[in-house]
């Protein structure tokens, strides 16, 4: 009998199996990477909000209210309304210098994007950040109102959930 294999075989069933390492060591670097892509949007958040409240401004706009709704692994966005000083008022057309953080959370790309899809574009990073995974399975729905004067955005948010009720009845 070899007693280097014995050996080997013994201090292997005590110690946690490779696989149970490797997996160990994959959830703490994806959670590593996941809280400085965190940190990364949230130091950005305010760069990308300021930029849609200037345009909204510069547009005359008061108040814009924005409607999403998700379920079945989808979202959108619904309708856009708008409120001004003008009745022939429109969504701006200008480009916006948008920061989007790097998914590995080493920083952020600066990309230029058309209003409107800056505006989804925060749309759906705010979603994300308070609901993540508001488009799957019941999804959610709701409004972002944008209020330009106070430079804040409201958010009501609607999730919906499946409930079942069961009984069982004998006689």
């Amino acid at each position: 009998m070899n007693t280097n294999s014995s050996t080997k075989m013994s201090q292997q069933n005590e110690a946690e199996p490779a696989s149970m390492l490797n997996a160990g060591k994959f959830w703490e670097a994806f959670e590593e990477e996941e809280r400085r892509y965190r940190n990364v949007a949230d130091g950005i958040r305010s760069h990308n909000i300021g930029a849609i409240f200037d345009e909204l401004r510069s547009a005359e706009i008061s108040s814009l209210e924005v409607d999403f709704d998700g379920g079945g692994d989808s979202g959108q966005i619904g309708g856009i309304t708008l409120l001004g000083a003008s009745q022939d008022i429109l969504l701006p057309t200008s480009t916006v210098n948008v920061l989007e953080p790097k998914r590995d959370g080493s920083g952020y790309d600066t990309t230029a994007m058309g209003f409107e899809e800056a505006l989804e574009a925060l749309i759906f990073a705010l979603l994300e950040e308070i609901q993540a995974g508001w488009e799957c399975e019941d999804g959610a729905f709701g409004e972002f109102t944008f209020d330009v004067p106070q430079r804040s955005i409201t958010l009501d948010f609607n999730e919906r959930v499946s409930d079942v009720h069961s009984q069982s009845f004998a006689w």
